[in-house]
């Protein structure tokens, strides 16, 4: 049919025809955006839009067997939808949002794969009044718990609340009825889940608390202050204040440090904690007059902020711009500034401990207004790929130069190509979407 989306698959060596999972959809109604694999590529889950009987199902079908789904989800009330579908450790079973009683009135649910049966339903029942709904849910890394976070009860309190996936499967408040949530910042190697929330009575101040899902001890401060950034274990938080002086404090997320003042300067920003759970990074200048600086200090406040980035020019300095800028080791860091050339933001690479000076690794870029858009290290961490206009036509095209900058950039792309986002490395390919200015255009 014409406009109808379908899902297909093809072995990626071209070796036979590309076939269609799932029965043959209806006029009007498209598989939805979002693929959900099992670890073992077996089985995909996706979504089915039928607009027509107003609900979004969900459904399961082999990876390589045409004709053939089973949907997982149970009957709907009219614009029932399901949303925000997750896969739980090893692939067993699928934990997701739909409104099944009521439209827009989100429960949280769970169901295995093997043997699809009735989704079991996780949150526990939602008033029907009122703005009541699961709005987001994680699973914790120990793979016993899934918290959601939700309003509940009479008192239109939005809480966290954390349900057992084994044994008896209890449930608990994790929050008390004079707090609502405002952020969840993740989980603690040590299960613990850490987030911020504000006094009932007051919605300014929102303090980072912790609280151990197992729900052997109450709710801690660990930080006065609404922490943005959390280590990636899950053991520190950190905040930095905006004003004429700011300060960047830390705290462990189990309350045995206190607040730890850390750095402070006329104006900061970019944190950033890096992979090695020791590190926090962060751009900092002396007032709004003055270049961005990188600098590196331990979360635990033994040592004095080092400055990692390189000598600073009359721009604007560095940044720390990038989606993922560490090697995959963590000891690198990626970050652009314009040192060199005021307004011509460029490709450097710096030591998260400072063991080595910060080095520029683009070539020379295009006179007029060039910057490196995007970069990215590849997975063994020896070269690093990325985007800019850098050979004078005025195009963004993909570069590959070693990490080390032992050897000149070398351009991947051919003359004519704008790159687009969604670059993705291997060792030893990058993979790119791009196009012909003409066709472009």
């Amino acid at each position: 049919w014409d406009e109808v989306f379908e899902l297909f698959s093809a072995p990626s060596d071209g070796s036979a025809a590309p076939v269609r999972l799932g029965p043959a959809l209806a006029p009007g109604t498209d598989v939805e955006p979002g693929l959900f694999f099992t670890p073992d590529g077996q089985a995909v889950l996706y979504r089915v839009h039928d607009p027509a009987r107003e609900r979004t199902e969900l459904r399961i079908a082999a990876s390589a067997t045409a004709g053939v789904s089973a949907r997982l989800d149970d009957e709907f009330s009219p614009g029932g939808e399901v949303v925000d579908v997750v896969l739980g450790p090893g692939g067993q079973r699928a934990f997701y949002r739909a409104d099944r009683a009521l439209d827009e009135l989100f429960e949280l649910f769970s169901v295995r794969l093997a043997t699809p049966g009735a989704p079991v339903r996780l949150s526990n029942p939602l008033q029907v009044e009122g703005p009541a709904s699961v709005a987001e849910f994680f699973l914790a890394p120990d793979s016993g718990h899934v918290v959601y976070h939700a309003l509940l009860g009479d008192d239109y309190r939005m809480g966290l609340h954390a349900r057992e996936l084994r044994g008896a499967g209890r449930e608990r408040d994790l929050t008390d009825s004079a707090h609502w949530i405002r952020d969840v910042l993740g989980f603690s190697v040590d299960g613990r889940i850490v987030y911020t929330a504000t006094n009932a009575s007051s919605s300014s101040a929102a303090p980072t608390y912790s609280a151990p899902l197992d729900g052997s001890a109450p709710p801690v401060v660990v930080l006065e202050s609404e922490a943005r950034h959390i280590s990636p274990d899950g053991r520190w938080v950190a905040f930095a204040d905006a004003g004429n002086q700011s300060t960047l404090v830390s705290a462990r997320t189990d309350g045995a440090s206190g607040e730890i003042a850390l750095a402070t300067a006329g104006d900061m920003e970019s944190l950033s904690l890096a992979p090695d759970n020791t590190h926090i990074l962060f751009t900092a200048a002396d007032s709004f007059l003055h270049p961005f600086e990188l600098f590196s200090t331990r979360l635990d406040g033994t040592v004095t902020p080092l400055r990692i980035s390189g000598a600073v020019g009359s721009g604007a300095g560095a940044r720390l711009a990038f989606a993922s800028p560490y090697s995959p080791d963590g000891t690198a860091v990626l970050y652009r500034a314009d040192d060199r050339v005021e307004g011509r933001e460029e490709l450097f690479i710096a030591s998260v401990d400072g063991s080595f000076p910060a080095r520029r690794l683009n070539g020379t870029l295009a006179a007029n207004g060039a910057d490196v858009l995007r970069a990215s290290f590849t997975p063994d961490g020896t070269r690093v790929a990325y985007a800019a206009q850098q050979d004078g036509d005025g195009q963004v095209e993909l570069y590959i130069v070693p990490s080390d900058g032992s050897l000149p950039s070398t351009r991947l792309t051919s003359a004519g190509f704008l790159v687009l986002e969604g670059t993705r490395l291997s060792d030893t390919h990058a993979f790119f979407v791009a196009g012909a200015l003409g066709q472009l255009w």
